[in-house]
């Protein structure tokens, strides 16, 4: 059972002491709703949506839509979801609108559902639904702008099986099916456009090149769940954080090279972090934070991988421990992160991190 975090949170600018780290961390305004593994993007204006996630003290999913402006540091309720979801994607379209797609719903019945958001109209509206329920997959933005949907649970299974939404049209159409069922995974665009799927339970890691079409197996790291994975600066992808087989979190990290398709070894964390918050720094580096550590404890501490050096460096220490939470770089180069949970507890309280 999922007990909601009471106290109140300070939106003032106060700084935590770095001791050295790199950056430090300031409060931000709290969330209306608290939520945890909520889905979080950015808007064409450097606006920040959060959507679903689980709000109640009993852990099921919401209807609620949340938006963050950057301008003013302020959040606002926006017109809720035509359906409760956790374990959705949710996709910036080129237009500014926002795809939500399957999930668990507000029983955690899985979903066929999809809708999208419209921010000038501040309006859901569905889309046709998916050919079956899915959930635990991941979504992302091919280059001519339609959206590539990557596996999951689908039909009670982990599926190899993709779909592509064609927003100009309306409609769902199939997509090429990956060598290997995947569900749970991460994945990235890299700079060729090609698109990285890794993580989560199922097969090896996979690519997907848009220009052909096809899904090519690309290595096999050891299994996480839960994993990062996240662009440098370099060009190259960093995999790292998660837990193992036996749900443990992991300190090992890997570094994937586009330009020979090749899995490297990197600098490893300095503690265990399952569902830390992982972001794209505008340097080229990368910011995780937070997360569940050793023995079940949470995690304020962050640190910072620099691909120059590959290695890990200290980060200022977050003003809460939370793992599950959302996280976004925006335009001013800094990061929001926010809710998440805390020894089960659903937090509302967000923060900022100053580089």
């Amino acid at each position: 059972m999922v007990r909601i975090l009471v106290g109140i949170v300070l939106a003032g600018l106060f700084a935590v002491p770095a001791n050295g780290a790199r950056g430090h961390w300031v409060s931000a305004a709290p969330l209306p709703v608290p939520e945890t593994s909520q889905v979080a993007v950015s808007l064409a204006g450097g606006d920040i949506l959060l959507t679903g996630g689980e709000a109640t003290e009993y852990g099921m999913p919401t209807r609620a839509a949340q938006l963050y402006q950057p301008a003013d540091g302020t959040w606002s309720l926006l017109h809720p979801m035509h359906h409760a979801r956790i374990g959705h994607t949710a996709t910036t379209l080129p237009d500014g609108r926002v795809l939500v797609a399957g999930g668990l719903g507000d029983k955690l019945q899985p979903l066929r559902s999809a809708e999208i958001y419209s921010p000038a109209a501040n309006l859901w509206s569905y889309t046709p639904p998916l050919p079956a329920t899915r959930f635990a997959q991941s979504a992302s933005l091919l280059p001519d702008g339609d959206v590539l949907v990557v596996g999951g649970i689908v039909g009670g299974s982990i599926s190899a099986t993709t779909l592509i939404y064609d927003p100009a049209a309306n409609r769902w159409q199939p997509g090429p099916p990956t060598n290997y069922p995947h569900a749970q995974q991460d994945s990235l665009t890299l700079g060729d456009g090609r698109i990285l799927i890794a993580g989560g339970y199922g097969g090896p890691p996979e690519i997907y090149d848009p220009a052909r079409g096809q899904w090519s197996v690309v290595g096999s790291p050891r299994f996480r769940s839960h994993p990062l994975l996240l662009l440098l600066g370099d060009g190259t992808a960093l995999y790292t954080s998660g837990a193992g087989p036996r749900g443990h979190g992991v300190t090992s990290s890997l570094v994937f090279d586009p330009a020979d398709d090749r899995w490297r070894s990197t600098a490893a964390m300095n503690v265990r972090r399952n569902q830390p918050v992982g972001v794209e720094l505008g340097d080229g580096s990368v910011l995780v934070a937070g997360g569940s550590g050793p023995q079940g404890s949470m995690l304020r501490s962050a640190q910072i991988y620099d691909p120059m050096s590959r290695s890990w460096l200290a980060a200022g220490a977050m003003r809460q421990a939370r793992a599950a939470a959302a996280g976004v770089l925006m335009t001013n180069g800094q990061v929001l992160v926010c809710g998440g949970s805390y020894y089960g507890a659903v937090l509302d309280s967000c923060e900022i991190y100053r580089p």
